[in-house]
């Protein structure tokens, strides 16, 4: 067995782009299992350490209405059900958190996607996130389904500019070498020529 992971295309970063300072981005479908629900109660918890803080939630499923009443209309949670450049959000997060705990999740592609970008990146420390990432090397891992655990990451990141830095580049690094699209189609043509 072969096993070739997704691809992606390395963004193109023409000009610097602005960072919106503590801005947590999930991009995901809003299904049960995707974790947008734990997000919310570690943006709780990351509230009382960082009063400016913002959550921002892309995408769009029948989760919506229940992320919303748990949400209670808070102000710095912000839900876009569709953006059309997703690659603008993502550059302009200080974060971005992968907090899916779906049992059936198949591959990250907003894990790539934030690290072709050079995004420090939170997850669970589970299938397919822990696949893709490594704790304190590219990201930070937290206790699968624990949100405490998951605020405390962010805190972290968000209170160390050079943890942030490092993440983002050795994950940039990473996203290269595995999973920028020329290499994923070379693997495809090196094994339909043997």
């Amino acid at each position: 067995m072969i096993i070739i992971p997704c691809g992606s295309f390395i963004p193109s970063l023409k000009r610097q782009k602005t960072i919106k300072k503590r801005t947590i981005t999930v991009i995901s479908r809003l299904e049960k299992g995707k974790g947008q629900d734990l997000a919310i109660k570690a943006f709780a918890l990351v509230k009382k350490e960082f009063k400016d803080a913002e959550l921002l939630i892309i995408g769009q499923g029948n989760f919506e209405k229940e992320l919303k009443l748990m949400a209670k209309n808070d102000q710095q949670i912000k839900f876009l059900q569709y953006v059309k450049n997703k690659q603008k959000a993502i550059e302009e997060s200080e974060l971005i958190v992968c907090p899916s705990v779906w049992s059936l999740e198949g591959f990250g592609l907003t894990i790539i996607e934030a690290m072709a970008f050079a995004k420090p990146i939170v997850a669970f420390d589970r299938a397919p996130g822990n696949e893709i990432l490594s704790n304190e090397k590219n990201s930070l891992l937290a206790k699968n389904k624990d949100y405490i655990d998951l605020s405390n990451k962010i805190i972290e990141l968000l209170k160390d500019k050079n943890l942030q830095k490092k993440l983002a580049k050795n994950a940039q690094q990473n996203f290269i070498k595995k999973y920028q699209i020329e290499k994923v189609a070379e693997q495809y043509l090196n094994l339909l020529k043997n």
